[in-house]
């Protein structure tokens, strides 16, 4: 799925709105820094107890996007989980690895996004509504993680 940068400010621009219309306790934020655009949600988890903080941010060595995030322990100083226990589960830690985040300078996990390509080409086209490519995306970058699967979203795109 590689896309021109200005496919993926569109992309992005319609996945936010069409997330942020469904999943209003979840709202993903968009911004601009350095040279990235990107989107960022940041929210306590009920289910799990737990912060989330992630970023979709486009890849400019392989043209896609690439989804970081970091799972934290409430309390008044938050600790970060580890790798192990910020994944749904261990079957998915060959998808993820740890770098400096692209622009905050601290570390963060990311998804492998050559697997996320890999795993997104099987999945079929059905629709060439903006914000579909980044949805269809999403669902495969968002496996490992702890972050909401926007089956919702999909009815939007059938």
């Amino acid at each position: 799925m590689c896309i021109s940068n200005s496919e993926y400010e569109q992309e992005l621009k319609a996945f936010v709105a069409e997330w942020n219309s469904i999943y209003s306790t979840e709202r993903w934020k968009l911004g601009n820094r350095d040279r990235y655009f990107y989107a960022e949600l940041k929210y306590l988890s009920n289910e799990e107890k737990l912060w989330i903080h992630a970023f979709i941010i486009n890849n400019f060595s392989y043209d896609v996007p690439q989804l970081w995030f970091n799972v934290y322990e409430p309390g008044t100083i938050q600790k970060r989980l580890s790798l192990e226990n910020a994944i749904r589960s261990e079957e998915f830690l060959g998808r993820c690895s740890e770098e400096e985040h692209p622009f905050l300078g601290v570390g963060f996990y990311y998804v492998d996004p050559c697997r996320v390509i890999a795993a997104t080409k099987e999945i079929p086209t059905v629709s060439d509504k903006i914000g579909y490519k980044l949805l269809k995306w999403f669902f495969v970058a968002v496996q490992p993680t702890r972050l909401r699967s926007p089956l919702e979203m999909a009815k939007q795109f059938s």
